[in-house]
């Protein structure tokens, strides 16, 4: 297996279509049109407002997928809230995420993080489940997540 990294804002792409068998878009969808000078670049023209930018880059992912072939991806998952930099996603955006694909068949599944260990949960338990953020919080809960409490994971066969 080759495994190689390209840089670059996957809402315009460098791949031909029907490209890839399998992409794994990991904690990444939930950063595409918002401030990703915060963090990860000090490009001022990436310091954008553009939360539904997201559908965008997964309009383009499948583009790029073949027939067939799958694609993984991870967001938070629980009550929206834009924090600038990252959102998180609520049912009605993991919807859009699945609708804007058009799978042929898909598989979701969500986890919750408490006492120290992730479980499997469901949409409505997970619902109002937030995320930490250490750059605004500045101090740990008392179970030290060290992000979200929730995840969608989602496997979306083209």
């Amino acid at each position: 297996m080759n495994i190689s990294y390209v840089y670059e804002d996957f809402r315009e792409t460098c791949f031909r279509e029907n490209y890839f068998d399998i992409i794994a878009c990991i904690s990444t969808l939930e950063h595409v049109g918002l401030d990703n000078t915060f963090l990860y670049t000090p490009d001022k023209t990436k310091d954008e407002d553009s939360p539904g930018d997201y559908l965008l880059a997964v309009r383009v992912l499948r583009s790029v997928l073949k027939p067939g072939g799958s694609m993984y991806i991870s967001v938070p998952f629980g009550k929206p809230v834009n924090h600038g930099w990252f959102q998180v996603f609520d049912a009605a955006r993991v919807d859009t995420v699945i609708e804007e694909f058009k799978p042929s068949r898909y598989r979701e599944s969500i986890f919750m993080y408490e006492e120290d260990r992730w479980r499997v949960s469901s949409r409505e338990e997970a619902a109002e489940a937030t995320c930490f953020d250490i750059n605004v919080q500045k101090e740990y809960e008392a179970d030290f997540l060290a992000f979200s409490r929730s995840i969608v994971c989602l496997e979306l066969v083209r």
